[in-house]
């Protein structure tokens, strides 16, 4: 009797373990289906993206100079006025020159009489009236007037002043009737169309800048986008600056554009047809590397990736997402590894 009472215990005991096992794996299946993080997400897709730098650079004139005076005299005519467009060889400047003028025509008078001399002499020498010796005494009086009559047409030249090349004369530092001593600053002068555009590529990057690159700008004062061509490099890489200078060539055809100016350059230095991009807020960076938390049938997989370029809102992913992945945008602190995930409704 004792016996069989022990028995039905026993089995009320077994009975209950079982119970409350099968309860306690009930409650666990039912607190990891309440465990699901609901979050926000993206599916990842390629896209065209380029790679750029963005730089400061300055606007120069094409050709620029400080007209001066190669000799001492007085001003007798300006032939300009302040920001006129004037044409290359035109007469800007007139010095007093009427001493060399004068010096000219006298020694013009010479010459064409030492040419009459000549001409009468070549029938002596012919007819052996004259030695040759005498002949070349006049023959040589002919050069050495002709040689005078270029030098003083070369210095009653230095009493011009002309432009060198198509432009826009700047402010005078001159006026009518001044005495300027040789070397001083009369105004500037400079072309306006087309213009440079200056500026500095970082040394890791200096490789990749090409002749002929299309490279694009704005200016302060201007929201428009515009594009300029690479045309020259200089011959090396700036040891202060490790940079390297570079010049592009802007039309300016309009002449809106001002030399001098400041303009924010955009370098495009590789084009990506298909770049996969994410919000730089979906890395997260931990000591073994960044990830991103993608999603997998309906669970979290955090993963490593490798990162390329950066732009405002984006960064570029290189290795670690594909196209057509999906990632997490929010709850990525508290996501862990095959934790359940729902999709947030888009709106």
């Amino acid at each position: 009797m004792k016996a069989h009472t022990l028995i039905k215990s026993a089995i009320f005991i077994t009975l209950l373990i079982l119970s409350a096992c099968r309860s306690s794996n009930s409650d666990g299946e039912q607190k990891g289906q309440g465990a699901a993080l609901e979050v926000r997400y993206m599916i990842v897709e390629g896209q065209p993206f380029s790679k750029s730098l963005t730089l400061n650079g300055t606007l120069l004139p094409n050709e620029e100079i400080t007209m001066k005076s190669e000799v001492n005299g007085r001003v007798v005519r300006l032939l300009f006025e302040e920001g006129d467009f004037v044409k290359r060889g035109q007469l800007l400047v007139q010095l007093d020159d009427r001493d060399l003028v004068a010096e000219l025509e006298k020694t013009k008078v010479l010459y064409n009489q030492a040419k009459i001399d000549v001409n009468r002499r070549e029938g002596l020498l012919k007819s052996k009236a004259i030695s040759e010796e005498e002949f070349d005494t006049f023959a040589n009086r002919e050069k050495e007037l002709k040689a005078e009559i270029n030098q003083l047409a070369a210095r009653i030249d230095q009493y011009r002043i002309n432009a060198p090349f198509d432009g826009v004369v700047g402010l005078r530092n001159i006026s009518s009737g001044t005495m300027i001593s040789t070397g001083e600053s009369i105004a500037s002068l400079t072309m306006p169309h087309p213009l440079k555009l200056e500026f500095s590529v970082p040394e890791q990057y200096a490789q990749l800048v090409k002749r002929n690159d299309t490279i694009h700008f704005t200016l302060r004062d201007n929201s428009d986008t515009l594009s300029a061509t690479v045309f020259a490099t200089d011959g090396r890489i700036s040891p202060t600056t490790r940079s390297l200078r570079v010049r592009a060539l802007y039309n300016n055809k309009t002449e809106k554009l001002i030399p001098g100016a400041y303009a924010k350059v955009i370098y495009p230095l590789e084009v990506y047809d298909e770049a996969i991009l994410i919000p730089t807020d979906a890395v997260i960076s931990s000591s073994d590397g960044q990830r991103v938390i993608k999603i997998h049938r309906g669970k979290a997989q955090p993963t490593l990736v490798e990162t390329g370029e950066r732009t405002s809102d984006d960064v570029q992913i290189t290795r670690g997402l594909s196209s057509g992945d999906t990632i997490a945008l929010t709850g990525l602190l508290y996501l862990r590894k095959d934790m359940p995930v729902t999709l947030q409704e888009k709106p």
